[in-house]
This record gives structure tokens, C-alpha cells and sequence, in this order.
């Protein structure tokens, strides 16, 4: 999934200058590094989380709203994007609980939901699968 974000980033640059913060300021309200945040507000095609926007959000007081735009995706893939998104969130919270990679953490809530037969299917298609019989 991608976001269009470049006019957020330029919302969130605005409303930091309006209010006088540096950029080196925010960095330290929303606990990131200077050389992020100056990246981030430099950079022509960012690659940045939806969570490090809504950090930068809540440190300028702002609040961050994401709107689902029917995009073209009929109701499996969009059960299937839906269930993705509360994996990750669920895998954030556990993150921050057990101080694991919410990346592998979410990688395990979805192994659970596979069948068997999925599974081994998904180990074919990589390579992956090695016989144990002899």
C-alpha cells in the first residue's frame, strides 16, 4: 500500500513554520533524529511511515486523518488490506510491550492465519520446501 504523501509532509512543514519550531526542535518533541526529520522535509519522494507522521502531527498539536479512497479493490482484497492493518497495529502494541520487531511479530500473526495447506503452498512458491523423508 502506498500513500500520497507529499501533501501532508508539506502541510506538516507549514504548520511547523507557522509555529516557529526549527527543524531540530520537532525532532526533539517527536523523539527523532534532526537528520530525519530534515530528510523527511527535504526529500522529493519520501519513503516514511504513516507513524512517523502522526509523531511529527502530535508534536505540532495536529491531528493526523486518513480516509480510505476506494481505490479499484474488490471486497476479498479489501478484507484482505483490512486484516492486514489490524495485524500491524496489533503487532505495534506487542512491539512496544516486549521491545520485539513489530515487522516480525506481524510476520508471525499471519503465519498463524494460514492453513496448512497455504503454508506449505507459500513454502513451494519461495523455494523453501525441503522434504525430511528419506
Amino acid at each position: 500500500m502506498s500513500l500520497a504523501t507529499d501533501g501532508v509532509i508539506q502541510a506538516l512543514d507549514d504548520e511547523r513554520r507557522r509555529q516557529g519550531f526549527t527543524k531540530k526542535q520537532l525532532a526533539e518533541a517527536c523523539g527523532m533524529l534532526s537528520t530525519s526529520v530534515r530528510r523527511l522535509f527535504a526529500s522529493k519522494n519520501p519513503d516514511v511511515k504513516l507513524s512517523t507522521l502522526n509523531k511529527i502531527a502530535t508534536a505540532l498539536g495536529a491531528d493526523l486523518q486518513v480516509n480510505r479512497v476506494d481505490s479499484g479493490l474488490n471486497d476479498e482484497q479489501s478484507g484482505h488490506l483490512l486484516a492486514r492493518l489490524r495485524r500491524v497495529r496489533l503487532a505495534e502494541r506487542l512491539a512496544e510491550k516486549s521491545g520485539l520487531d513489530a515487522g516480525d511479530i506481524e510476520h508471525a500473526l499471519f503465519n498463524l492465519t494460514l492453513t496448512t495447506s497455504e503454508r506449505l503452498a507459500r513454502k513451494l512458491r519461495r523455494g523453501r520446501f525441503v522434504s525430511d523423508r528419506r
